[in-house]
């Protein structure tokens, strides 16, 4: 019984970096950030002070899915350094590889999406080599629609839960 599917060896991508446990701090963060990004004022501080209390126990868990390869992060680095200002994740299971959403360190500027189409093909061409399904939700049709734009094959499902669009995208 397959416990879970190869990890994803993305190959040698002009500004991307694969995370590191190294980088669990500065990740942190921005998945805190991210959560709390337009939301009104008394929800962000909420989000914003939950967020800080918990942000050691998220440490963490990036730093053992990062060491134990359950996790892989790709890192945009698009002025050349090693200095990173988006992420997006792959989580590994039994049958397929789940495209987690993007964070980046200053939301809304385009750096998740510009990301998301760097990564796309070589992760789509590595799916395929493997023989492995890669899912993921959208938050809504007009990301759904842009996510398959950037990921060929990949299909709308239908609700996701508890919100947005399941997608999918069978090996070719």
């Amino acid at each position: 019984m397959k416990i879970l599917t190869p990890a994803p060896a993305l190959p040698s991508i002009p500004f991307v970096r694969l995370a590191t446990p190294a980088d669990a701090p500065v990740l942190a963060r921005w998945l805190r950030d991210g959560i709390a990004y337009r939301r009104n004022r008394i929800a962000r501080l909420a989000i914003l002070a939950a967020g800080t209390l918990l942000l050691p126990a998220e440490i963490l868990r990036l730093r053992l899915v990062l060491a134990t390869g359950i996790e892989t992060i790709a890192l945009y680095c698009p002025a050349g350094d090693d200095q990173p200002i988006a992420c997006v994740g792959v989580q590994r299971f039994a049958r397929c590889w789940f495209l987690l959403d993007h964070v980046a360190a200053a939301p809304g500027h385009g750096h998740g999406a510009a990301l998301r189409h760097l990564v796309a093909p070589a992760l789509a061409a590595q799916a395929d080599a493997e023989h492995v399904t890669i899912k993921t939700v959208a938050v809504n049709m007009d990301l759904g629609r842009a996510y398959a734009g950037s990921l060929p094959g990949l299909t709308d499902r239908g609700f996701g839960f508890p919100r947005g669009r399941r997608m999918r995208r069978d090996p070719i």
